[in-house]
């Protein structure tokens, strides 16, 4: 770039020694020479100059200057400099200052601020000067461009006679075209063809089938040029706009096969991309695409292909990460990947030594989000915060800065040689690949929202075929803004600052409160709006077990507390009301991508248990838990990591020995940047990010028990389905499965339940039916069984922790709270468990019953 403005540069101080613009008998200047036209003779020399030093971002940061105000006689200026320059009989020079006129209308006309209309229209003004100043037969090639231009300029115009407008684009596009041909300018000419079908398809005049097929013809023929695997961002444009004409004329075959070619060159151009956030904007920008070809597919009745078109675009990260995750499985890593993998561990260092040093000098203390004495979930008085809020608020500067150079060292692993030639082998995938994830009696349900619907994509065991279900009116802004408001904002405290919190310490307890005791109502307006009483009607007969593929805010609902209508036991009478975990055993998958990668890992046929508890010496039950799973499966002591001991690397040595791990201590989301969540042990965090690296691989990892708040918690902040949440990270580390949560589970109800699903684990039930029969159980018990069973251990269990941390006044306090607790669940007049806040924030995530026939 700097030997191309050398000339240019040259250009400009040739200029600067030419004859000042106030010389006596310029030649027929179209300005006369007064002091507001010096003025604007001045502002033209200052954008040239703005040009040659920085193109665009210069040219702009001028424009800014003047508030985006431009003067209309700008291209009189031009004309009145370009004349001056003339003057010196220096044709190269002459032609430099043309070039960089064309360059101010292009600026111009892409310009995002200031009035639009006016900066197109002197855009098309300096277009008409330069190709006076560079007929066809002297420069034709330049004059070709400048007619292409000069036509985009006329089709972006926003005022005027539209159809006026685009007959003269059309024109323009048409005298380019003279020029460029196919066998002599194959890019140029494709770039013309392309523009001139997008003027012929908004041209409202004439004859509009005749202008729909020019268009059709004109796209045509720039996608003999524009290859997706050549040009693939060309190839998307070109191919994105035949298929929206397609589409808006109802031509859904048509529409949906170049919305196909053109959903192949944004895996293209993602998979080139060298950061993660930017494979992730090129989706995002492309995602309505994908959601037309879904649409067009389903008008078709061609359910097989809207399928795989919703798992090409979901969980995309994800799927390139577990495609990867077998590369360095022998251990053998390559230097510079174990440096980045060493660098990752030293910033996690700095990370852990920065929060510190926060809480020292804030006075925050550890987010404890166990039971108080009301059951709320809260630590009163010093808990000010949201747990979301708290989270991000704990991110100074210098850790967010950290956090950068964390994913500049991930983006550096995803582009390695190695993961590049892997990734290239991955096939986009087709329903062939999904039927075997069926176990019997098992139905996938793939939820997919689009503008207007939400679809339920139905694949049961015993059908080829794919089903599909919609939810009519339930779109992305009727349903997942709708859930974002009722479910995601009051829990998150989405909108709420810092100061709000502290201020209002009473309504945000109440908030919290309203939040759980909205909850029934909520999972049940839900329920209705997804219409699950027909679903279930009409196509879940004879099915036993849901695989359930969420999409976006739905990720955060526990599908197995939604209220349903259940038939009479005895098959006679109205029947009553009842929870979909009732008559359905339910887990979640990401994506079938993810589900498939699973799969193929095969069978794990040993039970070494290990836990990890309490690192933080401040849940008071989590011991106990940790004693009940030790006693049922036996745990060697040398596999408990308790208090202190739970530290990150014996965390993962433990990982290493072990085939299912329960960690039953704290953990945080992060609703700003979902892969910092982590598990928070007692020096330090184990992040997503972290899970995610390929120095985390742990291939004979059969479940992970995340008995910790939100591990599957994280908020869409885009279109884009990207799960990123612990769950999902250790999904990618390896486990088969893992039971993880959607919410601050409370540190009693957690114990209960996860004692009485591994009850069901050691009766040999799998990871689904342990839990169903686990929520049930919890719900259904009474007081009287709570305190026959568990008053008595677990008072003992609290008088031997408040003997261990008598010189620890915060966690003497905590025991003493969940003392009370106890009592009160026992004096309880009803079921203390039975609402979903209790039992239903955990679910079932990757495979629940092995493979039967594994790879």
């Amino acid at each position: 770039m700097k030997q191309f403005f050398e000339p240019l540069r040259r250009f400009w101080r040739r200029l600067r020694e030419t004859p000042p613009i106030a010389q006596p008998k310029p030649p027929q200047e179209v300005l006369p020479m007064n002091e507001e036209n010096q003025q604007r003779l001045a502002f033209l020399q200052a954008l040239l100059q703005a040009e040659i030093n920085g193109g665009a971002e210069d040219v702009y940061q001028e424009l800014d200057k003047r508030g985006g105000r431009l003067d209309p006689h700008l291209a009189d200026a031009a004309k009145t400099f370009l004349q001056q320059v003339r003057t010196a009989e220096n044709q190269e020079l002459e032609e430099g200052v043309v070039g960089l006129i064309e360059n101010i209308a292009i600026r111009l006309q892409d310009y995002p601020r200031g009035r639009r209309e006016q900066n197109v229209a002197i855009a098309i003004q300096l277009y008409r000067l330069v190709l006076d100043a560079r007929p066809q037969d002297r420069l034709p090639d330049k004059w070709a461009q400048t007619q292409n231009n000069l036509g985009t300029a006329y089709s972006n115009l926003p005022t005027g006679d539209r159809a006026a407008n685009l007959q003269r684009a059309i024109d323009c596009y048409q005298a380019a075209l003279t020029v460029r041909k196919p066998d002599t300018a194959p890019l140029q000419w494709a770039t013309t063809q392309n523009n001139l079908g997008t003027a012929y398809s908004d041209l409202p005049t004439g004859d509009r089938a005749a202008n729909l097929q020019d268009a059709i013809d004109c796209y045509q023929a720039a996608l003999t040029v524009w290859k997706p695997e050549l040009f693939p961002l060309d190839c998307l444009t070109t191919a994105r706009n035949w298929a929206n004409l397609e589409f808006n004329q109802g031509h859904w075959q048509d529409a949906l096969k170049q919305y196909q070619v053109a959903i192949e060159a944004i895996e293209l151009s993602r998979r080139s991309a060298l950061s993660e956030d930017r494979r992730q904007q090129i989706v995002a920008e492309s995602i309505y695409i994908y959601e037309n070809a879904i649409q067009a597919a389903i008008n078709l009745d061609d359910i097989p292909t809207a399928l795989e078109i919703v798992e090409r675009v979901r969980a995309k990260r994800l799927v390139d990460l577990m495609a990867t995750a077998d590369l360095y499985a022998d251990g053998n890593i390559p230097p510079q990947v174990q440096e980045w993998l060493q660098q990752l561990d030293r910033l996690d260092d700095q990370i852990t030594q920065k929060r510190q040093e926060f809480k020292d000098n804030s006075g925050e203390t550890q987010d404890n989000s166990g039971d108080t004495q009301d059951d709320s979930g809260e630590t009163q008085p010093d808990k000010l915060k949201t747990r979301q809020l708290r989270a991000a608020t704990t991110v100074s500067a210098d850790i967010a800065e950290i956090e950068g150079q964390k994913q500049v060292i991930l983006d550096q692993l995803g582009n390695v040689d190695e993961v590049v030639a892997k990734l290239r082998q991955v096939q986009p995938p087709k329903l062939s690949d999904f039927l075997p994830l069926l176990s019997e009696k098992t139905a996938i349900l793939n939820f997919y929202t689009t503008d207007n619907d939400t679809h339920i994509f139905i694949l049961r065991s015993g059908e080829s075929q794919p089903r599909c279900f919609t939810c009519k009116g339930q779109g992305y802004n009727t349903l997942q803004q709708w859930l974002r408001k009722m479910w995601v904002a009051p829990y998150a405290g989405f909108g709420i600052t810092e100061a709000d919190e502290k201020k209002h310490q009473e309504k945000r307890k109440q908030r919290k409160q309203q939040w759980k005791r909205r909850m029934p109502k909520v999972l049940a307006v839900l329920s209705r709006r997804l219409e699950l009483n027909r679903l279930i009607k009409e196509h879940l007969q004879d099915i036993e077990e849901l695989v359930i593929v969420p999409h976006l805010f739905l990720h955060q609902i526990p599908f197995a507390a939604l209220p349903i209508h259940l038939p009479s036991p005895t098959g006679r009478g109205v029947g009553g009301e009842g929870y979909l975990g009732d008559k359905f055993l339910i887990r979640y998958a990401p994506s079938l991508q993810v589900l498939g990668f699973c799969h193929k890992r095969g069978n794990i046929s040993d039970t070494n248990y290990g836990t990890a508890e309490n690192a933080t010496d401040d849940l008071p039950f989590s011991g106990f838990e940790g004693a009940k799973v030790a006693e049922f499966f036996k745990i060697d002591p040398q596999r408990r990591l308790i208090g202190s001991a739970a530290t990150r690397q014996n965390y993962r040595k433990l990982l290493q020995q072990v085939n299912r791990l329960v960690s039953t201590h704290h953990a945080q989301s992060r609703f700003d940047n979902s892969q910092e969540s982590g598990l928070l042990l007692s020096d330090g965090t184990i992040s997503v990010s972290k899970l995610f690296s390929p120095g985390w691989r742990f291939p004979q990892l059969e479940e992970v028990f995340l008995s910790c708040c939100e591990t599957n918690l994280f908020f869409p902040g885009s279109l884009v389905d990207e799960p990123v949440a612990l769950s999902t990270g250790f999904l990618c580390a390896g486990a088969r499965g893992a039971i993880a949560s959607q919410w601050a589970i409370y540190d009693c109800s957690a114990a209960l339940l996860s004692i009485l699903y591994h009850e069901q684990r050691g009766e040999g039930l799998n990871r689904v039916q342990a839990l169903q029969a686990a929520q049930q159980k919890m719900r259904r018990m009474t007081a009287a069984e709570f305190k026959k069973r568990y008053k008595k251990p677990v008072e003992n269990h609290l008088k031997a922790e408040e003997n261990r941390v008598l010189n620890n006044s915060k966690a003497l306090t905590r025991v003493g709270d969940a003392k009370k607790l106890v009592k009160k669940y026992a004096k309880d007049k009803g079921c203390p468990f039975e609402h979903p806040v209790h039992w239903g924030a955990l679910g079932c995530y990757g495979l629940g019953l092995l493979p039967l026939n594994p790879p």
